[in-house]
């Protein structure tokens, strides 16, 4: 299947004279940057933003700490949610990536393909990330079609605007669906002299994604190697030139021991490679059964009730009948724990549902950060421009036909239809929840039920809401 996206995988080829300048761009040193910036230009990104990084100078502060963008989100069109991904891959497809240079050089890029349910869960792409090379890699120059593009603030007086890119395989072991394809920089060289020896640290980690679909291509492994590879053209064939060589230690911009442009910087680098290859280790592969959690899997889930009905309940009896009715979710009950009465001559004595885990959920659906049981979450409204809402996951051997949702022992609402949300939906619209008291730690609490259970595990999860 070819990859559809907004924008051509093929570019022109620069002529003889734009690779003799490129050469003497290097060799002659790029002006430094006031504040580093990058982001993902193939595919396009879910965000307009190009810095989404921790710090950075006093007029271009940032507080974007990955592991996908967080400000600038795309409302509507391509690329914009899950339904609207920027390009569909097949397994095994080989396809170019291209990302915006803005004047910088030096570093490492790591790439994974991350479920949309795990997006806003740093581990989980720390998990799933498939390769690592040289973020100067592929680096070819613009033309006037497509510089401001793809080389956005690169050298937009000059004449040889200059981007990067690398051509990426597309891992077997990933089932069809819905992803993030998830981009991190680190270890950018201070003042753009990757000759100089050492190089030194000045920028911060750099993180951006993209909606993507895997359909179809090869067929699915069991396991697969990830691979450190460092690109085309790069300077050395086994190693990159870096200030660093792992994510998360240079978190803030600038990178020096004050936290000013000046100060001086707190890691000292040079000819490397990623952590996880240091001294001939090789990380474990990825597998097949990484993807196979039910709920992680990254399936498109409308939150509509469906058209068929849902899983048999037991026969029709004299007595009032719990089921689900094709009718949308009631109003919430007034009553201090809302819960539907169960039927004891339905009940499986083995029969049990309960409460997996938390999401905060914004109002296209799209789950953005897994919740704690241990700590207090805070969500920031800032990230949420439109509103947030709460989804709980659940689990059992018998199907769950309600959840009851409490905030503060205080019941709110009874969802009867998956997905499981505390503030309702309309047509895939989530409703957002609105009736949080901000800078409170609140408890929410959901209650699954079932007519088929005879044990019912409710879980609770701590939330602080702040601007």
């Amino acid at each position: 299947m070819l990859r559809r996206s907004r924008l051509s995988r093929a570019m022109p080829a620069a002529p003889l004279m734009a690779v003799v300048a490129v050469a003497a761009a290097i060799v002659g040193g790029l002006p430094p940057p006031v504040a580093a910036h990058s982001s993902m230009t193939v595919p396009t990104s879910l965000s307009y933003t190009t810095d989404c990084r921790v710090g950075g100078p006093p007029h271009a502060l940032r507080n974007c700490p990955g592991p996908c963008p967080n400000v600038m989100l795309k409302a509507h069109g391509v690329g914009s949610s899950p339904q609207e991904p920027a390009a569909t891959y097949a397994r095994g497809e080989r396809v170019t990536l291209r990302w915006a240079r803005n004047n910088h050089e030096g570093g490492f890029v790591r790439w994974a393909l991350v479920p949309v349910a795990q997006m806003g869960d740093a581990a989980a792409h720390e998990r799933y990330a498939f390769k690592w090379g040289c973020w100067s890699s592929g680096r070819f120059v613009c033309n006037d079609r497509n510089r401001k593009e793809l080389c956005i603030d690169d050298r937009l007086n000059e004449r040889w605007a200059q981007a990067f890119s690398d051509r990426v395989e597309i891992p077997s072991v990933v089932p069809d669906g819905d992803y993030v394809l998830s981009f991190a920089w680190y270890g950018g060289v201070r003042d753009n002299a990757p000759w100089r020896r050492p190089v030194r640290s000045s920028f911060g980690d750099y993180y951006d994604c993209s909606y993507v679909r895997i359909s179809g291509g090869a067929e699915q492994v069991e396991s697969q190697p990830r691979v450190f590879l460092p690109g085309e053209s790069t300077r050395f064939s086994n190693r990159c030139v870096s200030a660093v060589n792992a994510l998360s230690k240079c978190v803030e911009e600038p990178c020096t021991d004050d936290r000013t442009d000046d100060g001086k910087s707190l890691f000292q680098g040079g000819e490397m490679v990623p952590e996880e290859f240091e001294d001939g280790a090789v990380p474990p592969p990825l597998l097949s059964s990484d993807y196979a959690d039910p709920d992680d899997v990254p399936v498109r889930m409308p939150q509509t009730p469906p058209s068929t009905s849902p899983s048999p309940s037991p026969s029709p009896s004299p007595s009032p009948s719990p089921s689900p009715s094709p009718s949308p979710s009631p109003s919430p009950s007034p009553s201090a724990e809302p819960s539907p009465t169960p039927k004891a001559e339905a009940t499986i004595p083995n029969g049990w549902v309960g409460i997996k885990r938390f999401f905060v959920v914004n109002t296209r659906g799209v789950r953005t950060d897994s919740l704690s049981f241990s700590s207090v979450n805070i969500v920031s409204l800032s990230h949420y421009p439109d509103g947030f809402s709460v989804e709980a996951v659940t689990r059992g051997n018998v199907p769950v036909q309600a959840v009851t949702f409490s905030v503060n022992g205080k019941g709110v609402r009874i969802e009867r239809w998956p997905r499981w949300s505390l503030a309702g939906d309309s047509k895939g619209y989530w409703a957002p929840w609105r009736k949080y008291i901000k800078d409170r730690t609140m408890t929410i609490r959901a209650q699954p039920w079932s007519a088929l259970a005879a044990r019912k595990y409710g879980r609770n999860v701590r939330l602080l809401v702040v601007d």
